[in-house]
């Protein structure tokens, strides 16, 4: 009979989180069974007489595995290979965020990267007049209320994979310059000045009478 193995797929795993363990089984073919993989994620194991997947994949380990199993048949043993993919963990930039200023355009935008895609962020928590667009990734926004005041904004990252990334980072949004604007008493220091100035020059270059 046919060798067949179960389960068909294997779960995706992700570096740094633990796998399993996971226990592979075969049928058909000629007994015993024995696994092998040319290559595991460093920190996984797979134990060649009971099928037994286990371990924490590495960080920096992401990628494609095959692992095969053999029956016992003689020459020509019959096997079967099923492919196990490791993902990178979720991973959010920036690290911070920089900070805005009241009534001035805002625009900031978050990353994530590992994990299976789709990722999907959410974002809560932000100032008023600020908001999140998950389509483009991008915070933005004219900061509306009062300043200076710092507020701590929630990025939640997801996939279908990895385990939920959650990270809370401050945004400090600071007043508006204050613009230094003349009083009418520097107004008028300042016009009678000039007039005086001019009134001096045109004495100055008046003909003297004979």
């Amino acid at each position: 009979t046919p060798l067949t193995v179960s389960p068909a797929t294997l779960t995706a795993g992700v570096a740094g989180s633990a796998y399993g363990p996971v226990t592979l089984s075969a049928s058909g073919g000629l007994a015993p069974y024995t696994w092998s993989a040319s290559s595991l994620p460093s920190g996984m194991s797979l134990a060649a007489g009971t099928g037994v997947l286990s371990g924490t994949p590495a960080p920096g380990t992401q990628g494609s595995y095959t692992i095969t199993v053999s029956d016992s048949a003689a020459p020509t043993p019959r096997t079967q290979s099923l492919s196990l993919t490791i993902y990178a963990a979720l991973a959010l930039s920036p690290a911070s965020l920089p900070a805005a200023t009241l009534g001035a355009p805002y625009t900031q935008a978050i990353t994530a990267t590992g994990g299976a895609a789709p990722v999907i962020a959410s974002v809560s928590g932000l100032p008023a007049g600020l908001s999140f667009n998950a389509g483009t990734g991008q915070i933005a926004g004219t900061p509306t209320g009062t300043a200076p005041v710092t507020v701590p904004v929630t990025i939640t990252v997801t996939d279908s994979v990895a385990p939920t990334l959650t990270q809370t980072l401050n945004l400090t949004v600071n007043a508006a310059p204050v613009v230094a604007v003349p009083t009418l008493g520097e107004w008028a220091l300042a016009v009678l000045g000039l007039l005086a100035a001019a009134l001096g020059m045109r004495a100055q270059r008046r003909p003297q009478r004979a």
